[in-house]
């Protein structure tokens, strides 16, 4: 029969530990907003304090690294939304044809064909038109989640500008609750988190970057349609680690298939095989392999777990979480080794 060896006060530790897991749960929203905004200052930090170091008020260095990141995102979105728009709408307006394309290419049954036109006849419009009429609700949910959505950003804005201000503040009032040397490893650990949190996001944006541009010139140069829309996705799938990858080959190959051309299709994937091939070989190893330091397996099933529990955010966050979970571990290792040394060396005198 199982006997419980612990007194009350490893009960309640443990119930403690459960109940703080609990809240964290429900509040999982909240702490993914400031996990997001914590990452933004690891990766501004290093900024800042070079120009605090050249006796540039902290303040002004803070306010000006944001306002200088908001209007480059504000520029970037400005030159890729109006075209983005136009070749999204065509791609919607010929899914018919897209699909119809397809199916011939594939040599798909007429039953299937005409299922497949059958739901792509429907049209986004009407779609969009039916729902709203449906519900009347919907407008409102709409203008709700648009809503939600700014209050968010704001949000991780100005957790962000708080954090990066009171950068040392912050660090003094959780240091105060160590003594000693513990002080000096939980400072120490604190700078391992914000070090590989920072090169992790720098990291992120610069493989986003250099995919989306590749994919953007290669599917231009085979003159596939829509090659913005597609490099686009191709760029931003990059955030999830290796399944994302392979998820933005589909739609360029569907696109290449509605061509009718087999060379097409054959170039389409050739060109993401060598941008992956590239990726593996020169990309993640110099930018991503050294910030994060995961294995791929593990950082699938992070990617896995972190989608199951959080959704589009989990997937988002897993990895990050999964390095900040790995130097935890790497310090628990070392106390251990350290205390069984420390034990051997007491028994022996």
């Amino acid at each position: 029969m199982f006997h419980f060896k612990g007194g009350p006060s490893d009960i309640l530790k443990a119930l403690a530990i459960v109940l703080a897991f609990s809240f964290a749960f429900i509040i999982s929203d909240i702490l993914a907003l400031v996990f997001i905004a914590i990452i933004l200052t690891s990766a501004f930090n290093p900024t800042v304090e070079y120009l605090e170091s050249r006796r540039v008020p902290r303040t002004f260095s803070v306010l000006t690294i944001l306002g200088v990141s908001i209007s480059l995102m504000y520029l970037l979105i400005n030159t890729l939304i109006p075209p983005l728009v136009s070749q999204t709408q065509t791609l919607i307006n010929s899914i018919p044809q897209l699909l119809s394309n397809i199916t011939l290419q594939f040599n798909l049954s007429q039953n299937t064909q005409n299922q497949l036109l059958a739901y792509s006849n429907i049209g986004l419009e009407e779609g969009i038109i039916g729902a709203l009429n449906d519900n009347s609700d919907s407008l409102l949910r709409i203008g709700t989640g648009i809503f939600g959505s700014l209050i968010k950003i704001i949000t991780v804005i100005v957790l962000t500008y708080y954090l990066l201000v009171e950068h040392g503040s912050i660090q003094e009032f959780f240091g105060n609750f160590f003594e000693g040397k513990s002080r000096d490893k939980f400072i120490y650990i604190w700078g391992r988190v914000e070090h590989k949190l920072g090169v992790w996001l720098r990291g992120q944006f610069t493989v986003m970057f250099i995919i989306g541009l590749t994919s953007y010139i290669g599917l231009s140069i085979l003159g596939l349609p829509f090659a913005l829309p597609l490099a686009i996705i191709a760029g931003l799938l990059e955030i999830i680690p290796i399944i994302g990858p392979a998820i933005s080959v589909i739609p360029a190959v569907l696109i290449a298939a509605s061509t009718l051309s087999p060379i097409t299709i054959l170039s389409v994937l050739i060109l993401y095989f060598i941008i992956q091939q590239v990726e593996n070989i020169y990309v993640v190893p110099k930018v991503m392999n050294q910030a994060v330091g995961l294995n791929p397996i593990l950082i699938i099933l992070a990617v896995m777990v972190g989608s199951r529990l959080g959704g589009p955010m989990g997937a988002l966050l897993s990895v990050p979480i999964s390095a900040v979970i790995l130097i935890a571990f790497e310090e628990w290792k070392k106390y251990n080794t350290q205390k069984n040394k420390n034990s051997i060396v007491s028994s022996n005198n």
